[in-house]
């Protein structure tokens, strides 16, 4: 199936509203103006294969200009220039060097010096010794050698140069005796000669311009002599539409990523009263395992090494489908004491298939932007794609999840989320992985329960066990944590319930251990 056709399945499938369609790249519309720039380029007579061409991109403020250059021949220099004259378009038109026609007008003096060389050595060799008085005509000569037409081995062309046919016509009158005497051989040679000499080869350097030489010489020389510079019309209509609506495209993102930030907000809102500590019948811990079970699941963006950063669509959609089996398997949503709860997590699921929609529509504008550059390149020979990168780049960071501000929006949601619902594994003791409870805060910032820090202390370790700090023999009660551990008695009331028995249970060992065993069963009196 064509692309185009896919693409617009996937706007219709995925129930997007009108809105966000209108807005998809109209890879059906650049498709027809990419036609009228290859029927564009084809009525000015723009051929690759006969033309050097050189294509370029700039833009200026919002303004799209590409410009096309062609090293042309003289040949196709009047051929183009007719038909951009009649089409109506402006162009400019310059020599690509002036330093050929130096050069030229160098290979021409030498080439004359070489003729007469040539000539006058035939000369000697066919007739014996002819002075330079002989050779050079006078004026009735010169009168006479001009009005008879030279034979066809005397006209010169500029590209190839012929032996002038005198030797042959010279003894073609030896074997002839009959025909004419000495005397008048000798008079038909200098009448030949003079009539050779007064052919003129090359031009005036005054009175003929560098165009008017070079097309003189040869106008079917294929070697590039002008340049072209013309900017036409279907080409930058492509690339302007294209321009604006990737603009319109980041004007979504936008609109898009602040609309989520006030979805988490609202979501935030909902949970923060569901869940506070101050309402009797709260749903804490329901809340805080149904976030657990997200982090775990990574659904937009992944810690493992391996696969680290952002998720592919697909990966995205299997991880989130994987989610909600976890929450239907634990009946999370059941265990809801609170209406607004259900209400919230309504909210939650409706924000994540909203991210994972927006990230699709993107996507797919992304790959429409990709293959519609692709097959402007294709059609006209021209490469865009390396020439105007700016466009590439702008659509790379359409997708709210692969750029910048797409993983601060899930770290803001994340965050957000979770400063209502603490987790408990970020207030744990780093040596009983317990809940740090009555915290003791060293001088070196690291936080440990109290009652791994006394063991510490009772065998004399006086570094830190995360900086290796000599902190620890220094704690006292001026290092209890008050504030903290007023938090984690009100936002981990079971945590800390046990944490506090097990210390209990640990001191009674230590004091009455070797006497009564506290884990023995109680005596039951009858």
């Amino acid at each position: 199936m064509k692309f185009a056709k896919t693409f617009q399945k996937v706007l219709s499938e995925e129930t997007l509203p009108p809105e966000w369609v209108d807005k998809a790249i109209q890879y059906k519309a650049l498709k027809k103006i990419i036609n009228k720039t290859v029927t564009e380029l084809e009525s000015v007579g723009v051929s690759r294969d006969e033309m050097t061409i050189d294509y370029e991109i700039s833009k200026l403020q919002r303004r799209m200009r590409p410009v096309l250059r062609m090293n042309v021949s003289p040949l196709a220099e009047s051929l183009i220039k007719g038909k951009l004259d009649s089409l109506g378009y402006k162009y400019n038109i310059k020599p690509l060097q002036t330093q050929e026609t130096e050069d030229l007008d160098e290979v021409l003096e030498e080439t004359d010096e070489l003729q007469n060389e040539r000539l006058v050595s035939s000369l000697h060799s066919d007739s014996g010794t002819i002075n330079n008085d002989d050779v050079t005509p006078n004026k009735s000569e010169s009168t006479l050698s001009s009005q008879t037409s030279a034979p066809p081995s005397m006209v010169k062309d500029s590209s190839v140069y012929k032996e002038p046919a005198l030797p042959t016509i010279i003894h073609e009158i030896d074997d002839d005796e009959s025909f004419l005497d000495q005397a008048s051989v000798q008079t038909s040679i200098v009448a030949s000669v003079a009539d050779y000499l007064s052919t003129p080869l090359a031009r005036e350097p005054t009175s003929v311009s560098v165009s008017s030489l070079m097309t003189a010489l040869n106008p079917f020389d294929d070697k590039p002599f002008y340049e072209i510079t013309v900017s036409l019309h279907e080409d930058a209509k492509f690339f302007q539409t294209l321009y604006e609506e990737i603009e319109a495209l980041n004007d979504f993102s936008d609109e898009r990523e602040n609309e989520i930030m006030q979805w988490v907000e609202k979501i935030a809102s909902i949970v923060a009263h569901a869940s506070s500590p101050d309402v009797k019948k709260n749903d804490l811990y329901v809340w805080r395992q149904i976030f657990q079970i997200y982090i775990d699941s990574q659904i937009f963006f992944s810690t493992i090494e391996r696969s680290a950063g952002a998720n592919s669509n697909a990966v995205s959609r299997i991880r989130y489908g994987k989610f909600l089996e976890k929450i239907e398997e634990e009946q999370l949503v059941t265990r809801f004491k609170q209406k607004e709860s259900l209400a919230g997590f309504m909210e939650f699921k409706e924000l994540n298939e909203s991210i994972l929609k927006v990230a699709n529509f993107q996507t797919m504008n992304i790959m429409a932007i990709s293959k519609i550059l692709k097959k402007f390149d294709k059609r006209t020979h021209f490469k865009s794609k390396q020439m105007f990168p700016e466009l590439i780049q702008r659509s790379e960071q359409l997708n709210i999840l692969q750029n910048s501000m797409g993983r601060d929006l899930c770290t803001i949601m994340t965050n957000r989320l979770l400063n209502i619902v603490p987790q408990v594994e970020d207030y744990t003791c780093p040596i009983c992985c317990s809940v740090a409870y009555k915290p003791i805060r060293l001088n070196c910032g690291h936080l440990f329960c109290v009652r791994c820090l006394v063991k510490l202390q009772r065998k004399g370790e006086d570094r830190c066990p995360l900086c290796r700090q000599d902190v620890v023999m220094k704690a006292d009660e001026g290092n209890l944590d008050v504030s903290l551990m007023e938090y984690l008695k009100l936002y981990f009331p079971k945590e800390v319930k046990i944490k506090q028995a097990e210390n209990e249970k640990e001191i009674f060992k230590e004091q009455f251990g070797s006497v009564v065993d506290p884990d023995a069963k109680a005596c039951v009196i009858v």
